[in-house]
């Protein structure tokens, strides 16, 4: 099954059209990155695929969904998970209560917020404390754990490295690998770092000024060509 797919898609601010003609498609249980310096429109395309921007044109579609026209909200209870790139949290909330705004009731929830904090400890010791008094790293791993609350089959990540120290980037690595090997949960990732992203990913997406200009295989013939689309 497809995970996620967008034909012909363009989308901005107002007049400003900041990504161009996008075609991109994420298989289930595939990890996908995308790749591209500050400013090329990588944030934009995420916010596009899940309603956070509506598209001036073209098509996405979500775990058999079309959903370019859906609401944020909607598009989150087909099963997505997302972690942005700014620290989206409720700073004035303690942990256990930002968790609780992501999660359904019922045991299973429960469990699923179990295999979450057993992953992050370090959460589980902060769960009464306020979410705004937690270091930058602290946050960077709560806003990275609520997108896998519920266990969606599909997970969009945006620059959820940046900033954190190695041992924890090590952590996220291998918690990705896991929900991915274990459940089968599509991840689509967009990075400024590009050994952690390509650690990962089953495949690469680079983007230059809205535009995808490069796809494939990280091998070490494409990640010389990766390193000088970041370079110019």
């Amino acid at each position: 099954m497809t995970a996620l797919s967008a034909v012909g898609l363009n989308s901005g601010y107002g007049p400003t059209e900041i990504v161009h003609d996008v075609h991109m498609q994420i298989s289930e249980g595939e990890i996908v990155c995308v790749l591209g310096r500050n400013g090329v429109g990588k944030t934009t395309l995420l916010k596009s695929i899940l309603g956070l921007l509506k598209p001036a044109r073209g098509e996405v579609t979500i775990l058999g969904h079309r959903v370019d026209s859906w609401p944020t909200h909607r598009i989150v209870r087909l099963g997505v998970g997302y972690g942005p790139q700014e620290l989206a949290i409720f700073r004035q909330l303690t942990v256990a209560e930002n968790f609780a705004l992501g999660r359904g009731a019922g045991d299973g929830s429960r469990r699923n917020l179990d295999a979450v904090l057993n992953a992050l400890p370090a959460l589980r010791a902060r769960m009464h404390q306020h979410a705004g008094s937690l270091s930058g790293g602290e946050q960077k791993m709560l806003v990275f754990a609520r997108a896998l609350l519920g266990a969606p089959p599909l997970v969009i990540l945006d620059e959820v490295v940046e900033g954190v120290q190695p041992l924890l980037v090590d952590r996220f690595r291998e918690i990705v690998r896991q929900r991915n090997q274990e459940r089968g949960t599509a991840f689509l990732i967009v990075e400024q770092n590009i050994g952690f992203a390509l650690s990962l990913a089953s495949r690469f997406i680079v983007m230059k000024a809205g535009r995808i200009v490069e796809e494939g295989t990280a091998t070490d013939e494409t990640m010389a060509s990766i390193e000088q689309h970041l370079l110019l």
